[in-house]
């Protein structure tokens, strides 16, 4: 399911948060038909800048 998303909504050129969004959409999709993934998505960004982590919720 995560890679369908991907396949259909991926493109060059995502900025940070396109990308984020896209990321959450697509296990978001996988994670609804599995009902032992849990609760949330925990998302860490890595970049020039750094890194930084955050749950979907923030």
């Amino acid at each position: 399911m995560a890679l369908g998303v991907l396949d259909q909504s991926y493109k060059e050129k995502l900025t940070e948060k396109e990308a984020v969004d896209l990321a959450i959409k697509s296990v978001r999709s996988a994670t609804m038909r599995d009902s032992f993934s849990g609760d949330g998505i925990d998302i860490l960004v890595i970049n020039k800048q750094g890194t930084k982590e955050f749950t979907e919720k923030n």
